[in-house]
C-alpha cells in the first residue's frame, strides 16, 4: 500500500487537530474526512 503524500497530511492535520463533536466541526474538517473516506 502506497501512501500518497495528500494522506499523510491530511492524517497529521487530523491527529494535531483535537477531537470534538461533528457539531463543533468546521466545514474544512467534514470535507476532509469524506475526502478520507472517498479515498
Amino acid at each position: 500500500m502506497n501512501a500518497s503524500p495528500e494522506l499523510l497530511l491530511t492524517q497529521k492535520e487530523g491527529a494535531s487537530r483535537p477531537l470534538v463533536p461533528s457539531e463543533a466541526t468546521p466545514d474544512s474538517c467534514s470535507a476532509g474526512e469524506l475526502d478520507l473516506r472517498q479515498g
